[in-house]
């Protein structure tokens, strides 16, 4: 037996285990059995080495189809938000003019606020879908303002006590006397989470009471911790399916829950927003008896009412300012058109980029509208080609459902001089108007 040939495959089969660089086996001119060993390790590692190839190029391609995927989805969450919050422009911003009628009777008045909170809940629910990719992509910012909390919790409960009633609930709000009158949080998100909290409390609850429940945990100095609790007494959660209650798309595999429709976004969603608040999320629940779904958020003390909580703003209706107006909707161009007569503005309207390059004079508007997104030509190469033909041009304002996080920066860098998000009410007009006028 030759032992250094021997010891020779020896050292190669380590190698190739180890994964070292090698050379494959040369066999010698014996034509031996050692020699038939050799060539047929060195079959085996070619063998190998192409599996390896291939699990290579599998996990690549797997990657690839992933990404693809997920660019995918990212694309059709932004359209699909973008189509959602377009038309919620018209309902929204055409519920805030009526409301404004003071010809309007009790009755009426009452109307609209039902329309008005259905509305907003129906902007929560488009929300969800846009936050899921913002989520993801780590785009979604915090805006932290001063805010009642006792006024928060009743506005959400009206919002939603015309659906519970409609199931013979009531919601029942119980919260501290001593409790901070205002706090600061960011109340969009904070009203998104409490809002699909209760939701899911109607959703699953057949009779009784929801409960709406602050607590303080802790005061000090200029903060305060605190817990707020939904509770409701319907057919509550499997013991084994509350590891799953927050995961995305999942609903509870069970004949009741699996009758009510839902798109399973709702808990993850508020599990991704508490997280993002740097707050605590939980459930406690026994099947048949009810859920105790509760956040533990803290936030700073504010020693002064903010105006944001105060009955809205008076806007002025003696503008008097030229706008152009430039939108390819025609609902929007309505409303926009609405919007600006409420403030005594003069209106010039273009459909389209091209149209809007054609109408602009120098000297003859104080500010410009500008959607987006419009078929021929779009809002950034529109502002691009008025800016670069005249030489006085005034504040041109980018108006579009994309809201998240660096597009307003994006568009301000594309040459825009500020971003107004869809759905906007008259108040956010006005206060965009004002900002960038001199009265």
């Amino acid at each position: 037996m030759d032992d250094q040939r021997l010891s020779e495959i020896q050292k190669f089969i380590i190698n190739v285990a180890n994964g070292s660089d090698y050379n494959y086996l040369t066999p010698s001119n014996k034509e031996d059995s050692i020699d038939a060993i050799m060539v047929g390790i060195n079959m085996l590692v070619e063998e190998l080495i192409k599996r390896q190839k291939l699990d290579i190029d599998e996990a690549t391609r797997k990657k690839q189809i992933a990404e693809s995927l997920a660019e995918t989805r990212g694309k059709f969450l932004s359209n699909m938000s973008h189509e959602i919050r377009t038309p919620l422009n018209g309902i929204i911003g055409m519920i805030d003019l009526m409301k404004r009628d003071p010809n309007l009777t009790n009755k009426q008045s009452e109307d609209m606020n039902i329309l008005s909170r259905s509305s907003e809940q129906l902007l929560v629910i488009a929300n969800n879908v846009l936050d899921l990719k913002k989520l993801e992509e780590n785009k979604l910012e915090i805006q932290l303002i001063p805010v009642n909390m006792n006024k928060l919790l009743n506005d959400l409960s009206k919002l939603f006590m015309e659906q519970a009633e409609k199931k013979g609930l009531k919601i029942e709000l119980v919260i501290p006397s001593d409790f901070p009158q205002s706090i600061e949080i960011d109340k969009v998100k904070v009203s998104q989470i409490i809002s699909n909290l209760i939701l899911n409390a109607i959703k699953f609850s057949e009779e009784g009471t929801i409960e709406v429940i602050i607590t303080i945990i802790e005061i000090h100095k200029n903060k305060v911790r605190f817990k707020v609790q939904v509770i409701d007494y319907g057919i509550g959660i499997p013991e084994e399916s509350l590891g799953q209650i927050f995961q995305k798309y999942k609903q509870l595999d069970n004949a009741y829950s699996n009758s009510i429709r839902g798109t399973g976004l709702g808990l993850a969603i508020c599990k991704e927003l508490v997280m993002l608040i740097d707050g605590k999320i939980g459930v406690e629940s026994k099947l048949g008896v009810g859920s105790t779904f509760w956040i533990i958020l803290e936030s700073n003390i504010i020693t002064e009412i903010s105006e944001l909580d105060k009955s809205p703003s008076k806007v002025r209706n003696d503008l008097g300012f030229n706008c152009l107006l430039v939108d390819d909707d025609d609902m929007n161009i309505y409303i926009g058109k609405r919007m600006l007569k409420k403030l005594g503005c003069h209106i010039w309207t273009a459909t389209n980029g091209e149209l809007a390059v054609e109408m602009f004079e120098e000297g003859k508007f104080d500010i410009i509208l500008m959607d987006i997104h419009m078929p021929v030509m779009d809002g950034v190469t529109t502002t691009k080609k008025i800016k670069e033909q005249n030489k006085l041009v005034p504040p041109i304002i980018g108006v579009t459902a994309d809201t998240i996080k660096g597009v307003r920066e994006k568009y301000i860098a594309d040459g825009l001089d500020d971003h107004l998000g869809k759905p906007y009410k008259l108040e956010e007009l006005y206060s965009m108007i004002m900002k960038w006028t001199c009265i």
